[in-house]
């Protein structure tokens, strides 16, 4: 049977994941599964699994999220958040403005014209030259 626990339908928990920890500096493995004690993703519980059959449970909540830099590379790998979590803030994530959409184009257009004027300024300066 395959586990997939990523995958949200009515029939699985959103808020679950698996996920296979390698501390590289002591080359211990372990295998976490973690959960989002509620639907907000106010706070999670991760029990650690070793190989050896030892379990550890963690929990905390978001504030104690950034404490430990692992707890948001977990979380992120397994999509039990709402959305995408930064490591001491949230701040990358925002919604363009209504500008945008004509900003960029414009803002790209006034680039090439810019690199043209120059390209040709230099092609007259080299002919003027010769």
């Amino acid at each position: 049977m395959t586990i997939y626990p990523n995958v949200f339908d009515e029939s699985r928990y959103p808020y679950f994941a698996l996920v296979f920890v390698e501390n590289l500096m002591t080359k211990k493995e372990n295998l976490v599964l973690a959960r989002a004690n509620d639907e907000n993703g106010k706070t999670y519980r991760f029990l650690w699994i070793s190989k050896n059959g030892k379990i550890i449970a963690e929990t905390f909540n978001n504030k104690e999220r950034t404490e430990k830099l692992y707890r948001t590379d977990i979380i992120n790998a397994g999509s039990i958040s709402p959305i995408t979590l930064g490591y001491k803030s949230n701040a990358v994530e925002f919604y363009p403005t209504l500008f945008f959409p004509f900003l960029y184009p414009l803002l790209s257009a006034l680039a090439g014209v810019f690199l043209i004027i120059i390209g040709g300024t230099m092609v007259i300066k080299n002919k003027n030259l010769t």
